[in-house]
């Protein structure tokens, strides 16, 4: 894909450059203009930690088959530019190619983005503040933004979101469900919140968005997740002995598989999609 570039200060097209200076440069597979500020509500140390349990932990694979159900039934034909805000180490942005998308990534912190320019070679990566995008307007067909939107200002970060879809493309968003929930884990991940329906319907709407459908998922692992925070068990939450985190991802897996089709009432993460009105 070939990108349309703009200046992230001062809003001019970089043709190759804007009025102020600003162009975007290639290194080592990743662009950038300019030097983007670390980010506030994700810290590198919380980035770093998750690329290094992402192949591990019971949570990640289900969910990453679960979101790539969900694109492939989301996506129309005529759909081939995708765009993942907050795409950390890019496990996400090969299975956008085995869908036959063209990708584009985006994130905030500088290891991330390194990792994910090794991990999809194939994948346009870019190192940018997700509130402030260095590119043009109307050039997505489709964009996901999975647990990102709890770690940055709502309105700006949905606001670009749709700033860059063209009229008619699709979002797919993913957050920390239920804000009775809240507990150590949130606030050792930097969440500002964990997200009700209601909520997350009424900034899609104001920023442009307009919701289709939703569900959840670890449905089947709920229960456990519940009494787990109830009993301020978090350590056993992000490291059950193996064995245990083993069962804990087949559950996952299963309900992936045996129920991804459905909108099921209640889980530890929200998903949505919605429509660039």
């Amino acid at each position: 894909m070939s990108l349309h570039w703009r200046c992230p200060d001062c809003g001019e097209a970089l043709t190759p450059s804007c009025s102020c200076g600003s162009a975007p440069v290639c290194e080592a597979h990743v662009w950038r203009v300019g030097v983007p500020a670390a980010p506030t509500g994700f810290p590198q140390e919380r980035a770093d930690h998750l690329a290094d349990i992402e192949h591990s932990h019971f949570w990640f694979a289900p969910r990453a088959r679960l979101l790539t159900d969900l694109i492939q039934r989301l996506r129309r034909p005529e759909d081939q530019h995708i765009l993942e805000l907050g795409c950390g180490s890019g496990q996400m942005l090969h299975r956008y190619t085995e869908l036959g998308l063209t990708s584009t990534g985006v994130d905030g912190t500088r290891s991330s983005i390194e990792r994910a320019a090794l991990e999809a070679p194939e994948a346009t990566v870019i190192h940018a503040n997700v509130e402030a995008l260095p590119l043009s307007s109307e050039q997505f067909d489709f964009v996901a933004a999975f647990d990102v939107l709890e770690h940055v200002e709502p309105l700006p970060f949905l606001n670009e979101a749709r700033r860059v879809a063209r009229t008619g493309a699709r979002l797919l968003i993913s957050v920390p469900a239920s804000q009775w929930l809240w507990g150590p884990l949130d606030e050792a991940a930097g969440h500002r919140c964990r997200y009700d329906r209601p909520q997350l319907e009424a900034e899609l709407r104001q920023s442009g968005w307009k919701p289709l459908g939703h569900t959840r998922y670890q449905f089947l692992l709920f229960p456990v997740i519940l009494a787990s925070r109830l009993m301020r068990a978090s350590k056993a939450e992000r490291h059950p002995p193996k064995r245990v985190g083993t069962l804990l991802g087949a559950v996952n897996a299963a309900e992936v598989r045996l129920l991804s089709g459905r909108r099921l009432p209640w889980g530890s993460s929200l998903m949505m999609w919605a429509e660039a009105a």
